[in-house]
């Protein structure tokens, strides 16, 4: 049986790599910036939300660690709450929703290149096909150059 090749874009490997290797300093610039344009009552809260929110996988209290360590070397500057309020500040519906638009805000950069590659929460793609594994779990797929969320 004959395999027919996977359709794939071209990549521009300066440009990736470019990317990939800048993705924290600008999403701390970002941080930096828009901590400066919000008001001083939410603005501890949002950042640490935002950030954790950067990095879905890890738990209250291992992102409250990583928090801190940004904040012992200077890399923000705010006071960082209890694991506990940023669980249930997480848990609000609206702050996903305000989260989802400070991620896609800060993915607003990466427009000029967009035509050299699609981007998504995990990086970069390059493949312009669904995985059979998504077929097979009827998996809607609407576009490679979307951008997810974390549901929690």
């Amino acid at each position: 049986m004959y395999m027919k090749k996977k359709k794939r874009w071209p990549r521009d490997e300066v440009l990736y790599n470019k990317i990939q290797e800048t993705e924290f300093i600008h999403f701390f610039e970002f941080v930096r910036c828009i901590s400066l344009l919000m008001p001083k009552k939410m603005r501890n809260n949002i950042i640490c939300l935002l950030i954790w929110h950067k990095f879905p996988s890890l738990s209250a209290r291992r992102a409250r660690s990583l928090l801190l360590f940004l904040q012992r070397f200077k890399i923000i500057n705010i006071n960082i709450p209890c694991f506990k309020t940023l669980c249930n500040y997480r848990a609000e519906p609206l702050m996903q929703g305000v989260l989802g638009n400070l991620i896609e805000e800060s993915s607003k950069p990466l427009k000029e290149v967009e035509h050299d590659f699609a981007t998504d929460s995990t990086g970069i793609r390059t493949k312009l096909f669904s995985t059979w594994y998504s077929l097979r779990i009827k998996k809607k797929i609407l576009k490679r150059d979307h951008m997810t969320s974390s549901p929690h």
